[in-house]
């Protein structure tokens, strides 16, 4: 074990990491900002999501922005798979984890 190094012996990647987190910061941050600013209306954004105003917008803006390439319903579905493991995450890791 003394000549264990992380980078070597594990799939464990701190810069990875970092560069995720940053990234992750950087989205939240902008969404906060645009949510924070004056032109954004919260009560008036809920109250048309109520209303049905509002589609699934994921699917929609990559339909939008892929439009007319073959591979954008795989990629939707691929996401909706992301989406789906990532809020299972911690339900797995919980069954992994001895208590």
């Amino acid at each position: 074990m003394g000549n264990s190094d992380n980078c070597f012996d594990s799939k464990f990647s701190q810069d990875l990491i970092v560069e995720s987190r940053d990234m992750l910061m950087k989205k939240y941050t902008n969404l906060i900002a645009r949510v924070g600013d004056n032109k954004f209306d919260i009560v008036e954004s809920i109250e048309y999501y109520q209303q049905g105003k509002f589609d699934n917008g994921i699917d929609d803006l990559l339909r939008e922005i892929r439009q007319g390439e073959e591979e954008v319903e795989m990629l939707i579905e691929v996401t909706h798979k992301l989406i789906t493991g990532m809020n299972e995450l911690y339900g797995i890791m919980d069954e992994q984890i001895p208590k």
